[in-house]
This record gives structure tokens, sequence and C-alpha cells, in this order.
């Protein structure tokens, strides 16, 4: 029974950390430069450099990205539900 509850409680730990590290690439590395993109192509196109349709698809990325940020950090919530659960009290 004590490996059993050993077993899951690493289990469940080890999807929680890489929840949270897939978290943490898409705040540092992913989201930030996204925004950026729309960001320069929005005055690029303002100074009549580039067409609004490249706009408007590097906004359609940017909220691809983003539905794909809220999909990891659903990841990260059930992993951590799970290892509340497995360790039996909250985590703070």
């Amino acid at each position: 029974m004590e490996r059993a509850v050993r077993a899951e409680i690493t289990g469940a730990y080890g999807r929680y950390r890489a929840a949270r590290a897939a978290v943490e690439a898409f705040e540092a590395s992913v989201i930030r430069p996204a925004e950026e993109s729309v960001r320069v192509l929005g005055a690029s196109h303002a100074a009549g450099e580039t067409s609004f349709f490249e706009v408007l698809a590097e906004q359609r990325r940017l909220i691809d990205t983003r539905k794909a940020y809220i999909d990891a950090l659903r990841q990260e919530a059930l992993a951590r539900a799970a290892l509340e659960r497995a360790v039996g009290t909250p985590l703070q």
C-alpha cells in the first residue's frame, strides 16, 4: 500500500512539474514574442510597410498561441489538483 501511495505521489508530482514548466515556457518564450510581433506589424502597417492582412494573420497566430497557453494553464491546474488529491492536502 505504501509503495502504491508513493508511486501515485511521484507520478502526480512529475506531471505537475512538467505542466508548470510548459506554462513557464509559454510565459517566457512564446507569449511575449508573439505579442511583440503583433505590435511591430501593427506599427509597420501604420507606416504603410505591410498589408492589413499580414497584421490580421499575425493577430490570429497570437490568438492561437493564447489558446494553447490557456490549455497549458488548464493542464497545470488539473495536475496540481491530482497532486493535492494524492498527498491529501492543498498545496501552498
